[in-house]
């Protein structure tokens, strides 16, 4: 119906059109629309300017933010291997192998290969970021997640592939990235190598080196994509490229490419970013397009409109028109940000699993430490000081206890041991907080940290593990050593604990605390055999003094058997701990 009356009006219209005065006043409005109308396309032209210029501008910061994100995403990953050198340079198993002599065959030299390969595959299952892991030890070995092998026989028939040269491996170096181009001569494998022990550049063990898996640097590069045209290439210090993603065989002139380049001053890398005018361009001139055509339709509506209304104006048209520019511009926008809003999201949930990996790993680390401690492997105070600093260990207490628990195995029974541990975690968690240690088949130790202290009751908790290793057909019985008020402090406690096991006139399912047994008899408890003393024997021995080594002896058996007499358990602790002195001078020595 409102179409059959406009067609009325228009009739109308010209009839009324007949009139000079009336033919005057549509001239005059229609010689003002179009003025109108020329205005608005000329507009329409400087405006598209201004949004080539703006959007590129946008596109420019928005291709930064997302390089900016792929660069952090791989600084990250890096850092996640700093701490696995850390890891690896702490590893008992790997220091051991790299202690071993030259050309060893020995069953002692395979098996601690063989832990040192387990290790090493655990490693690489653990982390995506690479794909192998070699070590190669300054006593010809070498070792990955996968195999051993002679550093010769290596570099004659196994380095085909990495290209390793001698020169790499008999240097001392420190987050050094190597790169080797691949046989495709499309990619570029990336190496990140590190010597241990960290810091000793005068006599480095070993060299690891870790093969960088590109597929996960291209996944965050895929991740941080801005359009599916967007070129995206990786170079090194010496500007070559090393990582080249979404390729096009189609050569555009520079003048046609917007380029934005970041730098990484931890990696020495720079990654440019190349995205061809195109791909925002067409989206501009389907705007203007647009905008014409509502010009155009506006030009025929008013003119119809116009028979009629011509003594009003067209302000109501130039609104519209301005409307409908405001909701394209909108919609363009949202686009973009809309992109950029998802891709920070994403960076935000990857931070969290990166997150938790790295919380795992300063478990194993603090465990690690912790059990050095226990064992007074680290005895200055300073050194302790600075590797708690370092590894960023804080402990919920400044009063520990150790709890030794003796296992008693029957050869024939299997024994899991992880699951006995994780259970004795859960009772440390659920009381109070601590760690769990793993010393050998026969003992396993406890490092509690005292939250409560009034509620903690040592032979209360002590008859709980004796009870969880029960359900596991695991008898036991459980040494708790006295209270001590600083981490540097617990191997006394952990001694203590020993000392409590040792009491002849206690068995399975009891639970000793060593304040109650050492007003018996403390000199048959203890003896004297000082982590001082042994060193001065081994350096003695080094140096060819055997008069000095004899003196060091006679005041070892004064000390334990004149002045004291020891228990027959006691003793035969001590004479264990000798014999294992004498093991580590054959072992320094060479000898056989």
């Amino acid at each position: 119906m409102k179409f059959v009356n406009l067609l009325k009006l228009f009739v109308r219209g010209i009839v009324l059109s007949q009139s000079k005065l009336d033919r005057s006043i549509l001239l005059n409005y229609f010689r003002a629309y179009i003025v109108f109308l020329l205005i608005l396309c000329m507009a329409t032209g400087f405006i598209y300017g201004i949004m080539i210029r703006s959007l590129r501008q946008e596109i420019i910061k928005a291709n930064s933010i997302l390089l900016m994100n792929t660069l952090e995403s791989i600084e990250k990953e890096f850092a996640v291997l700093d701490d696995l050198v850390l890891q690896i340079n702490s590893n008992s198993r790997i220091i051991n192998y790299a202690n071993i002599q030259y050309n060893d065959l020995s069953p002692v030299a395979f098996y601690r290969a063989y832990e040192v390969l387990e290790d090493l595959a655990t490693y690489v299952k653990g982390n995506n970021f690479i794909e192998d892991i070699y070590i190669f030890f300054s006593n010809e070995n070498v070792v990955t997640s996968s195999y051993r092998a002679g550093k010769m026989f290596y570099f004659k028939y196994l380095n085909k592939y990495n290209n390793f040269s001698f020169d790499l491996i008999n240097k001392y170096s420190y987050k050094d990235i190597v790169y080797n181009k691949s046989e495709d001569e499309n990619d570029v494998r990336i190496y990140y190598i590190n010597s241990i022990p960290i810091g000793n550049k005068t006599n480095p063990k070993a060299t690891v080196i870790f093969k960088i898996n590109s597929n996960v640097i291209k996944s965050f590069i895929k991740d941080n994509q801005f359009t599916g045209k967007t070129e995206i290439t990786i170079f090194n210090n010496n500007n070559d490229p090393i990582i080249k993603y979404n390729v096009s065989s189609e050569y555009i002139d520079n003048d046609n490419l917007i380029k934005v380049t970041i730098n990484s001053p931890i990696l020495n890398w720079e990654i440019t970013a190349t995205t061809p005018k195109t791909e925002f361009e067409a989206n501009l001139m389907s705007i203007r397009s647009t905008i014409m055509v509502i010009l155009i339709l506006a030009l025929v509506v008013g003119t119809m409109i116009a028979l009629y209304f011509s003594h009003r104006n067209c302000k109501p048209i130039v609104n519209l028109v301005k409307i409908l520019n405001k909701e394209e511009m909108n919609q363009i926008n949202g686009k973009i940000f809309e992109n950029i809003e998802n891709n920070i999201i994403r960076t935000i949930n990857e931070n969290k699993v990166l997150k938790q990996k790295i919380e795992r790993q300063a478990k194993l680390v603090t465990n690690s430490v912790l059990e050095k401690l226990l064992k007074q492997e680290f005895d200055d105070k300073k050194e302790i000081d600075e590797i708690m600093e370092m590894l960023n260990i804080e402990l919920k207490s400044s009063k520990f206890v150790v709890c030794s628990i003796k296992l008693f195995i029957s050869e024939n029974y299997k024994t899991n041991y992880s699951i006995i541990i994780n259970d004795l975690k859960e009772l440390i968690e659920r009381e109070q907080k601590g760690y769990v240690f793993y010393i050998n088949e026969a003992n396993v130790s406890m490092l509690i940290e005292v939250i409560n202290e009034q509620g903690f009751n040592p032979t209360e908790f002590g008859r709980k593990i004796i009870q969880i290793l029960n359900k596991h057909n695991v008898n036991s019985m459980v040494g708790i050593g006295s209270y001590c008020n600083s981490i540097r402090e617990i191997n006394k406690s952990y001694k203590e604990a020993l000392l409590s096991l040792n009491v002849l006139s206690k068995g399975k399912g009891e639970v000793i605390l060593y304040d109650s047994i050492k007003h018996l008899n403390e000199t048959r408890t203890k003896y004297y055999y000082p982590i001082k003393i042994e060193q001065e024997i081994i350096n003695s021995v080094k140096a060819g003094d055997i008069k000095k080594v004899e003196e060091i002896l006679e005041e070892i058996y004064n000390e334990n058997f004149k002045e004291i007499q020891l228990s027959g358990q006691i003793s035969r602790i001590l004479i264990y701990n000798i014999i294992s002195t004498v093991i580590k001078i054959m072992v320094e020595l060479g000898l056989d």
